[in-house]
């Protein structure tokens, strides 16, 4: 999965840019803040890329913030209802059978907006608390966990910006970056010779899911913001039982001598064959396929 803050999605050479992108890569999800499009805007994009489901939350000024998500059609038919907040906001829970998801792509407003902060942050919170599902919160922020470790130039404070991520945070929720790369510095946006990690990926889902993140430069969308990127391993639907394989029985007491020789040539035959096998293995997936 991936989320990018596009800033700004109404140019149609923009929207090509971005379809391309989503295309080629082949996401499962791809989650999109400041897409300044309405929500009947989104949907005819959506036209163009008929692999995908999507959902958007559009803010009164169509122009300004504005949230998407596209969902793959391999796993859409486990979406079991959408959230959608005031276009800071936009979500899906995703019903799979052993690991059921609610997803929420979020663009949360800078700190001069304290009452809109205040209204996405509670709206938020509420999500988050108010369901078994687990979660997976990703977007622009607008804020960073440590300022010390994830802003350039370095603020002397490691204490977190925002109440959201302190939120996150109390909830034992993890920064998937900083689980893959708890030392390095790298940043999702820039402005001028202003550095930082304001667009992030949170997840209360065990980290033994998790497989891999990344925060992905140059992709040539005309944003300040870079992609960030989470991989996981999940079993969305019940495993088919497996077939017993059939056994052979003997009853060796009413074996007479020759069948006994026979049976006792196709066994030495069978474990030469396996014998010869295994001298050439050279990899562990070899080995499985015996």
């Amino acid at each position: 999965m991936a989320s990018i803050n596009i800033n700004g999605l109404s140019l149609p050479y923009k929207q090509l840019l971005l379809l391309d992108l989503i295309n080629q890569n082949k996401y499962s999800i791809f989650g999109i803040s400041e897409t300044h499009l309405s929500i009947k805007e989104g949907r005819f994009l959506n036209k163009e890329i008929p692999t995908y489901t999507s959902f958007w939350s559009s803010y009164t000024n169509s122009r300004q913030a504005g949230v998407g998500i596209f969902i793959h059609h391999s796993i859409s038919k486990y979406i079991a209802r959408s959230h959608n907040f005031n276009g800071h906001i936009v979500g899906v829970d995703l019903n799979f059978r052993n690991n059921p998801i609610r997803l929420l792509q979020v663009y949360f407003p800078t700190a001069e907006k304290k009452q809109l902060q205040k209204e996405v942050q509670e709206e938020i919170i509420k999500l988050c608390l108010d369901t078994i599902y687990k979660i997976i919160l990703m977007g622009d922020l607008n804020s960073v966990p440590n300022p010390r470790q994830d802003r350039l130039p370095p603020k002397k404070s490691s204490i977190p910006e925002s109440q959201l991520i302190k939120f996150l945070i109390s909830q034992q929720f993890k920064d998937t970056y900083r689980l893959f790369f708890p030392k390095k510095s790298k940043f999702t946006f820039s402005r001028a010779d202003s550095y930082s990690r304001i667009d992030q990926i949170w997840t209360n889902i065990s980290v033994t899911l998790l497989d891999y993140t990344d925060i992905v430069s140059e992709l040539q969308l005309e944003s300040d913001h870079q992609l960030i990127t989470l991989e996981l391993t999940l079993q969305i639907s019940q495993s088919l039982p497996t077939k017993q394989k059939s056994r052979k029985c003997f009853q060796w007491k009413k074996c007479n001598k020759e069948q006994l020789e026979k049976y006792a040539n196709q066994t030495s035959q069978s474990l030469q064959q396996l014998q010869d096998q295994l001298t050439n293995i050279t990899s562990q997936n070899q080995l499985n396929l015996l």
